[in-house]
């Protein structure tokens, strides 16, 4: 049967068992103690579709939840929300055997005030599929949980999947068992994120995937007696910084913390695979065991600890290749930034032993006096092991690095150091080892090699020129709205945008030698991205939305003697808007035709901007360019300064490329 109610509210204890009876439209609410509803199901589209209040002993089990966040609906949306209060924790919940499918915008965290003016804040996500708080039991067991979002909202947008809150007096356990957790985010996504005392994550399959930041699982750790483990998952995590198993602490006090068997597969630019987090007081015990880890990209560091009292790493088998390419900006800590790519990187006591590492730079960076032995570790660095100036013990690794081995593979000024040798390395087919020289058994001895095709060159010119996919980095990272693309100018192509109906036109200048362009844009406010590459100098873009802004820029590229395409010039961006708006766009523009300057003398540029109702200004009201700046230079304010003399062209142009040339003589 299927009903349309748009709340049930269940106030007595009651159980609900059905063969998939459909509610579309209807909300749950929960008040009573020892409910059960079991086999429903539910799709809403709102605030929430189930939530439990202050309801001990609930059972959710073999539902089917659809769920569709509404913004207009009120603060926070969940597919199902579970909240007691601080003084009457609900006692126990069970949710299992359930599917959620959840859509909803991904939003910047709320941040209230917890007393009105106490200075001390919480942040709430209203983004957040299932939300447990003040929960003293939760189990939530072998459920299927796919949270999409579907669109981005302001700044910092952040989404959970699964998300528990338990402040440090609640006596909090969350059992998370067999479950298939996965999260598309934009921003920020998070798979799980606990703040309880006693999580225990268990035989889960994780996936986060963002553009920015995911973190597959986050464990908080609220204060004292948080005693988390998360075991046996297998997780993924793709973002520019991608997690696999993140451990924040922000406070201090004894816990005990564990990564234990887990098999993670990680891929961004910056990827860390277990991350014990930089606030710890030295009263934290860490291990990290038996844990499987892959990580693809640029920067990356298997396992993390800093700020522990012991850590425990052994038997990981960890692979982080990094390229070292892109950004290094790590603006968060653990990660490794003497060395770009790292096994294991601690500060912290212990035993770190019978792991495998293989790192494109160090396998083990021990800053703490950890005692490392038993581990095979191969690099392509120079080292496999630095321990600095510590009193470590290293002994009887196998170690290799990319032309050292055994201890003098080792970096140390201090320190107990032997027994450590290597593995030969043969190479492909080498006839002896590159470390020690012993001979290859299985050496055999290749044909002879056909005689290389000359590769292509690169003129001197075209080497000094930057590469297609460097500019468009560039581009992309330029915030477009506010100020021009670093090395653009407007006088070689001379962009200019001309609206018509739900269309805009661009025409700029031939460039001597380019073989094409490429044209950039987005709606203004978004990040430009390639739109079109083209041989001549026009391009119409249709179908836009009447009455919105949209910026363009044009690059002029060379085929070069090595076959990649080579940038000759970057356009200045222009602005335009389509008609049907509150805003229009610049229709000319007055300016003198002469000047005459001193040497030495300054003089303003007095320039008159001609526009049809309101204009909605984009980098500048005006944007001046100078064609040679030995004889005069001008400012962004249209102050011209005279060098020498000579005659000069300055350029004054619009945001959406309407020009006047002034000529310039400097006396």
């Amino acid at each position: 049967s299927t009903l349309s109610v748009p709340l049930i509210t269940l106030s007595k204890t009651v159980d609900i068992t059905s063969d998939n009876a459909v509610f579309n439209g209807t909300s749950f609410l929960i008040t009573a103690d020892d409910v059960s509803v079991d086999g429903l199901s539910i799709t809403q589209t709102g605030e929430y579709a189930v939530k439990i209040d202050k309801a001990n002993g609930v059972e959710l089990t073999n539902n089917s939840i659809t769920f569709t966040g509404d913004r207009t609906k009120g603060d926070l949306r969940r597919a199902l929300v579970v909240s007691g209060d601080t003084e009457s924790p609900i006692s126990t919940v069970t949710v299992k055997d359930n599917t959620f499918d959840i859509s909803m915008a991904s939003e910047p965290i709320i941040w209230q005030e917890l007393t009105p003016g106490s200075g001390n804040y919480i942040g709430v996500s209203p983004s957040t599929g299932i939300s447990f708080s003040n929960c003293n039991e939760v189990n939530f067991i072998s459920n299927t949980v796919d949270l999409k979002t579907t669109e981005a909202v302001g700044s910092y947008d952040t989404v959970y999947a699964v998300a528990t809150d338990n402040p440090a007096t609640v006596n909090a356990v969350f059992n998370a068992n067999g479950n298939a957790v996965s999260v598309e985010g934009k921003t920020y996504a998070y798979a799980f994120s606990t703040n309880t005392k006693s999580a225990v994550l268990t035989d889960n399959t994780v996936n986060c995937k963002s553009d920015y930041y995911a973190s597959a699982v986050d464990v908080n750790i609220g204060g004292a007696g948080f005693n988390n483990s998360v075991v046996n998952n297998k997780i993924t995590a793709e973002a520019e910084l991608a997690y696999g198993v993140n451990f924040m602490s922000n406070s201090s006090g004894a816990a005990d913390l564990a990564s234990v068997e887990n098999e993670m597969d990680l891929k961004g630019h910056f990827c860390l695979g277990v991350r014990f987090s930089e606030n710890y007081d030295k009263k934290k015990n860490v291990t990290a065991f038996g844990n499987s880890i892959t990580a693809e990209g640029d920067y990356l560091v298997g396992i993390s600890v800093l700020g522990a009292k012991t850590v425990a790493a052994p038997s990981n088998t960890i692979t982080v290749m990094g390229t070292n390419t892109g950004d290094t900006a790590f603006w968060e800590n653990g990660f490794n930034r003497e060395y770009g790519s790292c096994g294991v990187y601690t500060d912290s006591d212990g035993v770190i032993t019978s792991n495998t590492v293989h790192s494109s730079d160090i396998g083990v960076f021990s800053l703490g006096g950890a005692t490392v032995p038993n581990n095979t570790i191969v690099t392509d660095g120079e080292y496999t092991i630095d321990i600095g100036e510590t009193n470590a013990t290293v002994v009887s690794n196998t170690l290799n690095a990319k032309v050292r081995y055994g201890d003098d593979s080792i970096r140390h000024t201090a320190g107990e150091i032997h027994n450590n040798t290597h593995a030969h390395d043969f190479g492909s087919n080498e006839k002896v080892c590159k470390f020690c020289g012993v001979a290859n058994p299985d050496y055999n001895e290749p044909a002879p090699e056909p005689q290389p095709t000359p590769a292509p060159v690169l003129t001197p010119e075209e080497a000094a020129m930057p590469t297609e996919e460097k500019t468009e980095e560039l581009i992309k990272k330029t915030n477009t709205d506010k100020k021009d693309v670093a090395g653009s100018d407007y006088q070689r192509l001379m962009l200019k945008a001309t609206p018509k109906g739900k269309t805009i036109t661009l025409k700029w200048k031939a460039v001597n030698g380019a073989n094409g362009y490429i044209i950039y844009g987005a709606p203004c406010g978004q990040k430009m991205t390639r739109l079109a590459t083209v041989t001549s100098t026009k391009k119409t873009f249709k179908k836009l939305k009447k009455g919105k802004y949209y910026k363009y820029m044009v690059v002029a590229y060379k085929k070069a003697g090595d076959g990649s395409n080579r940038v000759i010039s970057k356009s200045k961006s222009v602005h335009c808007t389509t008609p049907g708006g509150k805003k229009g766009n610049p229709t000319g523009l007055k300016a003198p035709k002469k000047l005459t300057v001193k040497k030495g003398k300054k003089v303003k540029i007095k320039a008159k901007l001609l526009k049809k109702g309101k204009v909605a200004t984009h980098i500048a009201k005006f944007r001046y360019e100078t064609s040679n700046k030995a004889i005069a230079t001008v400012d962004a304010k249209g102050y011209i300064k005279a060098k020498k003399k000579g005659t000069v062209k300055i350029y004054v142009y619009t945001q959406n490329g309407i020009c006047k040339t002034i000529k310039v003589k400097v006396k």
